[in-house]
């Protein structure tokens, strides 16, 4: 069973990336994703661009999120053409390299974090707490988003692969 599923989302997968423009939107995510990645950080750390993770997590965080915009987008327009948009891959696919350049870059953003985290009534204390726990777990976060990201991609493609099992059906019904 779980062999099939993985099946029909590879399937679904490659036919989403034999358009050219969905290579493209990928394509231009992973360098957006990227160049914002690599702006909270400069902004962070006073134009030195110094990570204090592993820089394959931040490219694998990064092609994850271009490929889940790319397919999102795809989702989405199916989605339109049956009348029922949805949109949380794609917001995913936005947050998550956003949220990781700034765990990313050594708690140095704790000025922003910090004014943001006051909005929800969250004290000084409280908010560099907050900071510090972020900075001790970053790792463990930069991971945990590249595994959000590709669980919502395997949740996306098997909404792609009933999407296209429903368009399929209503060719083939509307024929007879």
């Amino acid at each position: 069973m779980l062999k099939r599923q993985l099946k029909t989302r590879v399937t679904a997968l490659r036919e989403i990336f034999v358009s050219p423009l969905y290579v493209a939107i990928a394509a231009i995510g992973v360098i957006a994703y990227y160049y914002l990645f690599r702006y909270l950080i400069l902004s962070s750390n006073s134009g030195v661009f110094l990570l204090t993770v592993p820089i394959y997590l931040v490219y694998a965080l990064v092609v994850t999120s271009g490929v889940l915009l790319a397919t999102s987008i795809h989702n989405l327009k199916t989605h339109m053409q049956l009348s029922s948009a949805s949109v949380e891959e794609g917001l995913a696919s936005a947050i998550t390299p956003l949220i990781g350049g700034a765990i990313a870059s050594c708690g140095c953003q704790f000025s922003v974090l910090a004014s943001f985290l006051y909005l929800f009534g969250i004290g000084s204390v409280q908010a560099t707490s907050i900071v510090l726990l972020l900075n001790a777990y970053q790792l463990q976060l930069m991971v945990v988003f590249i595994i959000v990201n590709l669980l919502l991609l395997y949740y996306g493609l098997g909404k792609s692969s009933q999407m296209r099992t429903m368009k399929v059906l209503g060719k083939s019904r509307a024929r007879s």
